[in-house]
């Protein structure tokens, strides 16, 4: 059978981690400027671009 144990005590658990190993990411130029900067241009440029189509064929 299950025997009681009045023992009310908890155990301390502790999680190590080893903060040698850790990966830190730094985002380069190249993702933080330059990469937005193209997206900004190439969406502008479909926008004219379809603004355009639509002022040809809407007559």
């Amino acid at each position: 059978m299950e025997e009681n144990n009045n023992d009310n005590s908890f155990k301390n658990v502790v999680f190590e981690t080893d903060n040698k190993h850790k990966k830190t990411t730094s985002a380069g130029f190249g993702k933080t400027v330059i990469l937005p900067f193209f997206c900004g241009i190439l969406g502008a440029g479909i926008v004219i671009r379809r603004m355009h189509w639509y002022s040809i064929y809407s007559n």
